[in-house]
């Protein structure tokens, strides 16, 4: 059984197909290929290799499925007319440019210097500059998904179609204050 939170959305083929090609090849890239390995020594590494389609679709069906729970975890996961865009390129299994649906990754940091890897968190709404998205936390990491606008403090941080990836760590305490202060902002 995968961890996370759950709430029913879809028919058992529906889940297979999910499953098959998003959440098995993120598995295999993220958990098994142990991706977040270089941040034992440094607080930054720019990945390469990761799966673009499949890597950004998976994140996308999160986004989507978060949108259309009543798991109040995701109760500020609101996407409007956005959905249905979402929904065809998730079933047609097309990802679409990286400057669309720009997905961003900050490692967590535990107390002991490691990346945190069972932290799972309710998502939140965030605002960067002129960008609007939903940030997400699990397998280590905090995930920004940016659903309106951008901005150049995102485009060269975010996941790229040539399949790279920055990534930072960050202590939580660093994180959790930042998004509290976020919020006051808001």
């Amino acid at each position: 059984m995968q961890k996370g939170l759950r709430s029913p959305l879809l028919c058992s083929e529906c889940e297979g197909k999910i499953n098959d090609w998003y959440e098995k090849p993120f598995r295999k890239f993220w958990i098994e290929g142990k991706a977040l390995a270089p941040l034992v020594s440094t607080d930054h590494t720019i990945l390469t290799g990761v799966p673009y389609e499949s890597f950004k679709l998976f994140h996308l069906s999160i986004l989507l499925r978060a949108a259309e729970s009543d798991h109040p975890n995701f109760s500020e996961v609101v996407l409007g007319t956005q959905i249905d865009d979402l929904r065809l390129m998730v079933r047609n299994r097309q990802a679409g440019p990286d400057s669309r649906y720009q997905i961003v990754c900050s490692a967590i940091e535990g107390e002991n210097g490691n990346v945190w890897h069972d932290l799972i968190g309710p998502a939140h709404r965030v605002v960067v500059v002129d960008a609007v998205g939903f940030y997400f936390t699990f397998g280590g990491a905090q995930w920004f998904y940016f659903v309106e606008g951008t901005t150049p403090e995102i485009d060269h941080i975010c996941l790229k179609a040539n399949g790279t990836l920055p990534v930072v760590k960050q202590p939580w305490k660093v994180i959790e204050s930042y998004r509290k202060g976020m919020q006051r902002d808001l």
